[in-house]
């Protein structure tokens, strides 16, 4: 049959990971068709937040303001219980989410219709769209294996009239609402599933319970429900049903005047009533208006296979499906987009290595596994609580899980991005030591070249790019960081040996702020660049007086870290310095000591490729 086209990537579904996926790509200026069997976005019955590590990944893409402004911040959580005989709901606890010094201290929560509809917007304004009702029926491998054609042809029908086209492709990505498509196709088995019944509603209250505008879990008598807040004084409640519950609502009712009330929606709605009647006792919450309500059956599982270990992922849904009452799905599944479209944006351009790509399995079937293992934990405190040894146990679980959902100390398993060098000595008590694999803390910084208060997760720009960071401490005029200038500009610089032209010889770096699309065009042929950050004052100290490539190609990357602040976060010796090689994604790859420039090069010659155009 003849190829009608052929293009990168091929994107299936039109979920959270698909548009994250589209996103990066897009902007990495990677083809790409996405398809997706729906004709238009789907509001899921389910719960939206989005967690500050997704507001990170959605940062540095230039759209987390525009989503802000459709959705909620809820920077507080409360717990409320169903105390004595009286049947009375009282506030148990309530905290905040997380500390104030974070870039992003709250959960966002948003509709999934409504952030898929910007997530699609988004993508149109940049001159791609989407292919809907299209469906995949089947792909094979053709025999080429080189990584510059495109060996996996895939036979994708048009749901509308019938007629199915033949494209190839060099990889194809399996993402959200895909599960159906790939059925047909994959060669691993069939997943578990598990399928409670959760009723979810959008609904506007009218009622005197203080805590609506927070994320609130009340645990009564006839099951623990849970809200929080949404656009436009909305509400979002939702509860797993009961087996009676359930059968309820399928049952047929012929006593009912014309049948009217007969349906499920009518059904859900006296469900729901009641709960909140029972759960807020003595509160009274009324319903006003229902904007959405259903039912919600999640098939939990976890697939163990990410990669078929050639050309096809599998990621979002598909990869692991979450529990509803956790909220994680959005963020596991853009989680793991991000990760893989940057390392696959880096093999297409030839910066990258294909095995590049084998540390998508490892890093998130091991985050997967982990989220699964929180929500297990979590379930079983809203299940009962009489595993819990007291009432103060169930109020430091609930704050325990919530937490955990919002922190930034996770870590990957070593592979080739993760690797210890050499030993370097950080402070024991530092409370974000810079750990391989770990997610680097994200202190506060002035940059010289405005005086401006920045964050230095948020200064590395998102062009798919390594960062090596020099923390020098008090050493700024010191002999060993003139001995590291000399070394970053040799032959054996990771800078000279990874970066298509020698940093010496391009135009210096213009500033490239994170919040805007595109950056200058010398940035683009770097797969590293470079910061300086030091302790003496920004304003006394001029940057013409550090040794080149600082102030000359990278002046504009060059920070003060008041008072060492930084510095004793991370457990960094002012007076020792240290090199620190970060992912494009912000996770920790190595360690060194300032004098040893050369143990990034060695490390990084696992993933990527010289380029000819350097030194």
């Amino acid at each position: 049959m003849e190829i009608f086209k052929s293009i990168d990537v091929l994107i299936i579904g039109a979920g959270p990971a698909g548009y994250t996926a589209a996103m990066t790509l897009q902007r990495y200026g990677v083809d790409f068709l996405m398809i997706d069997e729906h004709a238009t976005t789907q509001e899921a019955a389910h719960p939206s937040l989005i967690q500050p590590q997704t507001q990170e990944i959605f940062h540095a893409m230039g759209i987390l303001e525009t989503l802000d402004s459709k959705g909620c911040r809820i920077s507080e959580s409360s717990l409320w219980e169903v105390r004595g005989n009286s049947g009375q709901v009282a506030r148990a606890s309530t905290f905040r989410l997380a500390e104030k010094t974070q870039k992003f201290p709250y959960l966002l929560s948003i509709g999934k219709g409504v952030a898929e509809e910007t997530f699609e917007g988004i993508i149109h304004s940049k001159g791609q769209f989407i292919q809907r009702n299209k469906k995949l029926l089947a792909y094979r491998y053709s025999g080429e294996q080189s990584y510059t054609d495109w060996p996996v042809t895939a036979f994708i029908q048009d749901l509308r009239s019938g007629s199915v086209e033949t494209w190839s492709f060099k990889y194809i990505i399996v993402g959200d609402t895909a599960k159906d498509d790939i059925n047909v196709a994959r060669d691993w088995g069939e997943l578990p599933r598990v399928k409670p019944s959760w009723l979810v509603a959008d609904v506007v209250l009218e009622c005197n319970f203080t805590d609506l505008r927070r994320l609130c879990s009340v645990i009564a008598p006839m099951g623990t429900f849970m809200s929080m807040p949404g656009k436009d004084n909305r509400t979002r409640i939702f509860f797993q049903l009961t087996q009676q519950e359930i059968v309820n609502v399928k049952s047929p009712n012929f006593d009912i005047e014309d049948g009217l009330h007969a349906s499920e929606s009518f059904k859900l709605q006296g469900i729901l009533s009641q709960r909140l009647s029972n759960g807020l006792f003595p509160r009274v919450a009324k319903v006003t208006e229902v904007v959405t309500i259903g039912q919600y059956e999640p098939a939990r599982f976890l697939n163990h296979v990410l990669h078929d270990g050639r050309r096809i992922f599998t990621m979002g849904v598909y990869s692991c499906n979450h529990n509803i009452e956790t909220g994680l799905g959005i963020n596991a599944s853009c989680g793991d987009a991000y990760n893989l479209t940057w390392k696959l944006a880096l093999v297409l351009k030839d910066m990258a290595k294909p095995e590049l790509l084998a540390t998508y399995q490892i890093e998130r079937e091991n985050r997967q596994f982990q989220l699964q293992r929180l929500e297990d934990r979590f379930k079983s405190l809203l299940g009962g609580v009489e595993w819990c040894s007291s009432r103060a146990s169930v109020f430091q679980e609930w704050e325990h899980f919530v937490r955990s959902t919002m922190d930034y100390d996770d870590q990957y398993p070593r592979t080739s991005l993760s690797v210890d060098i050499r030993e370097m000595r950080l402070s024991q008590q530092a409370p974000h030591p810079p750990m391989r694999g770990r997610r680097l803390y994200p202190i506060d910084l002035i940059r010289h070249v405005d005086g401006n208060h920045v964050n230095l997760l948020h200064e590395m720009p998102s062009k798919a790019r390594f960062h090596i960071l020099v923390f020098a401490g008090e050493l700024i005029t010191s002999r060993v960081v003139a001995a590291l200038g000399e070394k970053l500009v040799s032959r054996t610089s990771p800078l000279n040996t990874f970066n298509r032209t020698d940093c010496m010889q391009t135009t210096p770096f213009s500033h490239e702020d994170i919040y805007t699309e595109s950056g200058p065009c010398t940035n683009w042929g770097y797969v590293i660049d470079l910061s300086f950050i030091h302790t003496q004052d920004h304003v006394s100290f001029e940057v013409k007086n550090l040794p080149s490539p600082f102030s000359t190609v990278w002046s504009d990357r060059v920070y003060e870290d008041p008072a060492g602040k930084g510095h004793a976060q991370l457990g960094i010796s002012l007076s020792q310095g240290a090199l620190i090689l970060a992912r494009p994604d912000g996770y920790v790859s190595a360690v060194t000591r300032l004098e040893y420039p050369e143990d990034f090069t060695a490390c990084l010659k696992a993933i990527l490729k010289p380029q000819p155009g350097g030194l």
